[in-house]
């Protein structure tokens, strides 16, 4: 979190045994992460076996082999990570869910129900 003045703002934290809120973006973000990882493994074993000339590259039938083959070596890797945030993000969606069909067929009966629902 940063403030407008640019300096850095210290997070609320957060009860014992409770994580941030995971979402979509979590996991999006670690998909980017190994796709950009595989990609810097992919040119870096490239430029190891081959030079080419002026600098510019080629990128080849093998070498998108070689950057699948890692995109599933990493993904495998962080599996774990990636499963625990897809069963926080459903645990949450139905909590959710649960929330708004209690509220909608009981109607907000207390504030605390009213500021659920926004």
């Amino acid at each position: 979190m940063r403030h407008d003045d640019g300096q850095n703002a210290i997070e609320p934290s957060l009860p014992e045994g409770i994580g941030a809120p995971a979402d979509e973006g979590d996991i999006e973000r670690i998909e980017r992460q190994i796709s950009a990882r595989a990609e810097r493994m992919t040119t870096t074993a490239k430029a190891k076996i081959r030079r080419h000339p002026r600098g510019g590259s080629r990128w080849t039938r093998s070498d998108e082999a070689a950057f699948r083959a890692y995109v599933e070596q990493l993904s495998f890797q962080r599996r774990g990570e990636i499963d625990a945030l897809s069963r926080k993000l459903s645990r949450q969606e139905r909590a959710i869910l649960s929330v708004r069909a209690k509220t909608i067929s009981n109607g907000p009966t207390s504030k605390a129900d009213a500021q659920a629902v926004l």
